[in-house]
Formats: structure tokens, sequence, C-alpha cells
């Protein structure tokens, strides 16, 4: 099951990879992240609930938590603009 789940991530990191590039991931800053994180755990919650929905929506935050660590891990980071 956890294979799975980790080649779901993986195949999803590609998809954003692809469509985003590592140019626009790099002008992130940890608010950004932080950001849509938070807007895509908003939307896995529907009225009425749907099983699909939730676990397509915790798969696009679970990849943007791994693409928000593959940033963190890069030498150079813009800060925020207020630091």
């Amino acid at each position: 099951m956890i294979d799975d789940i980790l080649n779901d991530i993986k195949t999803e990191r590609e998809y954003q990879q692809d469509k985003w590039g590592d140019e626009f991931d790099s002008k992130n800053t940890a608010n950004d992240w932080a950001s849509y994180i938070i807007i895509y755990v908003g939307q896995a919650i529907t009225m009425p609930w749907n099983k699909k929905t939730f676990r397509t929506q915790l798969l696009k935050v679970a990849t943007l938590c791994v693409a928000a660590i593959e940033w963190c891990d890069k030498d150079s980071i813009p800060p925020r603009h207020y630091d």
C-alpha cells in the first residue's frame, strides 16, 4: 500500500514539475508554499464528503510538501517580503 501511495506522489510530482518547472518553484517563498498547501487541504473537505476528492487533494498536498522540501534544500531561496 505505501509503495502505491509513494508512486502516486512521484507521478504527481512529475506532473507538477512538467507544468510549473523549477524556475516557477524557485520564486516561491515559505509563505507561498504554506498557502498552496493550505488551499489544497481546504479543497479536500467537501460537503457531502467525497472519498475520491479527499484522496486526490491530499495527494496534491503530499506532493506540494515534497516540492517545498526540495525548495528548502536548495542553496538559494528568496526571502519573504518582510524578512
